[in-house]
């Protein structure tokens, strides 16, 4: 009976363990990142950002007025994990809109179908650039 009890005890133990680790959050670290973006020297905008790292959940941020964008990882944390950052590149007009034609060589080079703008992020940046050429 008292080895029943201690069985019980211990797997009751054991899940309170794992449901505590899961309330943690991620097992990685995100860290704030917003600055400017530009393309050829000209501050983005009505475009939308996907920042992904390694093998964990992508950031993403709009783009405002004068290329100033604030990455969110989730609706409770800003930013983006740390590690190497893979960040592409969407159209986020209005909807039925199409991107600028002078848009088109940069969604070829930066889009969310290629190899992207890679970086390290290794800690919080608040005045972060991004200069496409």
């Amino acid at each position: 009976m008292f080895h029943t009890f201690r069985c019980s005890l211990g797997a009751f133990v054991v899940l309170l363990l794992v449901l505590c680790g899961c309330a943690k959050g991620p097992g990685y670290k995100v860290v704030p990142l917003e600055g400017t973006i530009t393309y050829k020297g000209q501050p983005l905008q009505s475009v939308l950002l996907d920042f992904a790292v390694e093998n964990y959940r992508t950031s993403g941020a709009v783009v405002q007025a004068g290329g100033k964008f604030k990455a969110v990882h989730s609706p409770s944390q800003l930013g983006v994990p740390m590690g190497k950052c893979t960040m592409r590149i969407g159209w986020g007009g209005t909807t039925g809109t199409t991107p600028p034609a002078e848009y088109a060589e940069l969604f070829a080079r930066y889009g969310l179908d290629s190899a992207g703008y890679v970086f390290e992020v290794s800690k919080a940046n608040k005045e972060f650039r991004i200069d496409l050429d």
